[in-house]
């Protein structure tokens, strides 16, 4: 506070010469964000997913990385890395809906191809210019995989496809329909998380709370680089 002092310990183990130090403060806890900010917007790999993944935060952090980080943004703003993402993950898209997991390259993942569309959709609602002829696609798509038409999608695609389709309100009773024929009892606590919220957007708001967890155990999985 402005009555109390700090105190810090810095690295002492660095070459002289070769370390910075930035010191932020601000009654906003949210700036302990600033790392992770960071990480985002320099992250320097692209596939479909990681493309996603850098992008998606930002569409509810615009705000804070303009005050966190201006630095990093300049005078474009995060509006302009969204924006650019966005045509980046559309060069992505098959004509079909389904993303391929580079621009150059032809293998296709349901679960990304889910993950890239409710993002579109999502910066859709945000405001953002996505394309109407994009949007109809990847909902089009995002349809046939939810109600199983896609047979090589696995179940958690299925509810992730339905989920989002839900948060874009074009959620049809024949979707909802079908995913009530899942056994949700057998899926992953995420996937009875996501059938829940599909309900719930149908307006049954009962079933979906009798689908929710007691408790969560996540699981632990070992990191996956690709060899970076």
């Amino acid at each position: 506070t402005a009555d109390s002092s700090a105190q810090f310990t810095l690295p002492d183990d660095w070459i002289a010469k070769t370390d910075e130090y930035i010191i932020q403060t601000s009654s906003l806890a949210a700036v302990e964000l600033t790392r992770q900010i960071d990480f985002l917007l320099k992250y320097p790999y692209g596939c479909a997913e990681q493309t996603t993944s850098r992008l998606f935060p930002l569409l509810y952090f615009s705000d804070l990385v303009r005050f966190a980080r201006p630095d990093l943004i300049g005078t474009r703003g995060a509006d302009y890395f969204i924006q650019e993402g966005i045509l980046k993950l559309v060069a992505m898209m098959r004509p079909d809906g389904m993303f391929q997991s580079w621009p150059s390259g032809s293998q296709v993942h349901y679960w990304t191809t889910v993950y890239a569309s409710h993002f579109l959709l999502e910066a859709d609602k945000a405001g953002f210019a996505v394309d109407n002829s994009i949007l109809n696609t990847i909902t089009d798509n995002l349809r046939q995989i939810a109600e199983g038409k896609r047979e090589e999608a696995d179940i958690p695609s299925r509810v992730y496809a339905a989920y989002a389709l839900g948060r874009a309100g074009k959620l049809e009773r024949r979707t909802v329909n079908y995913i009530r024929t899942l056994n949700a009892e057998n899926m992953t606590a995420h996937s009875r998380f996501l059938v829940a919220g599909v309900l719930a957007a149908a307006g049954d708001s009962a079933a979906a709370r009798q689908l929710l967890p007691a408790e969560i155990q996540p699981a632990i999985f070992d990191p996956i680089v690709g060899g970076h």
